[in-house]
């Protein structure tokens, strides 16, 4: 899930757009070039729900993906007082898209008493798509401002993320944006952590040998300087001493 997440955080918004909405406005042309090209019958409708319910799949899962990318990544870098609990936001993920599938399903039988038990279903799938243009929006801002943010504040991204064919071109820069600069910031914490750039092994290491853990080696005995390495110590006169480095 990792390399799917940052797949869509890097990617350009032309790209996020052919994935959710390209593919999704492709599959319905040729779905209903299908459906006209065959006879109407019953049977030719049953095929053409199935190939509209696959590609229709297809693309809400592009576009689910796409927006738990964006709340995970947001909700992991916004300041931890200002964070939105995430468990109703992974509820919100996982319930429309397989309401999705029980709505196609639904639509092949014309049973009035099943339609009537879809409403509170339907209701409920509506909630959830409203709480995630919410919670992904606010996040934005949170990631972005590390401030309280209102209403006021978010109702831009809110309103672009809804109509998100046009709001994807807007949104996904700043989320580049946003995973540049995280990603920046987490190698630069790695290079701290990393050995000095003098370190045994180093090409850049000077040639004299570390004092440490030297100034009280004896005369003619065996030392070790500070990357680990055996040297010899030498007193060829009284003004000094002269080390010379041996196998480890």
């Amino acid at each position: 899930m990792n390399v799917i997440a940052n797949f869509l955080l890097r990617a350009k918004h032309w790209q996020v757009f052919i994935l959710v909405f390209g593919m999704y406005f492709i599959g319905q042309m040729a779905l209903m070039g299908s459906i006209l090209a065959s006879p109407p019958s019953r049977d030719g409708f049953t095929k053409g729900g199935v190939l509209g319910g696959l590609v229709m799949t297809v693309s809400t899962l592009g576009f689910f993906a796409w927006f738990w990318s964006l709340g995970s990544f947001f909700s992991s870098i916004a300041p931890p007082e200002l964070k939105i609990r995430s468990g109703f936001f992974r509820f919100a993920l996982i319930y429309p898209p397989f309401y999705f599938v029980l709505f196609i399903a639904t639509l092949q039988n014309s049973s009035p008493g099943l339609l009537g038990r879809i409403i509170p279903l339907h209701l409920l799938a509506m909630v959830c798509m409203f709480y995630l243009l919410y919670f992904v929006s606010k996040s934005l801002v949170l990631a972005e401002t590390s401030k309280p943010a209102s209403f006021y504040d978010y109702a831009g991204p809110f309103f672009l993320l809804w109509f998100f064919p046009i709001g994807i071109w807007i949104v996904q820069p700043r989320v580049n944006r946003l995973y540049s600069e995280r990603t920046n910031a987490e190698r630069k914490k790695v290079r701290a952590g990393k050995p000095s750039q003098f370190g045994r092994g180093s090409k850049n290491r000077p040639s004299l040998l570390h004092p440490i853990g030297m100034a009280h080696a004896p005369a003619g005995g065996v030392a070790v300087d500070g990357w680990g390495n055996r040297v010899l110590i030498e007193l060829p006169s009284r003004q000094r001493r002269r080390t010379v480095r041996i196998a480890p």
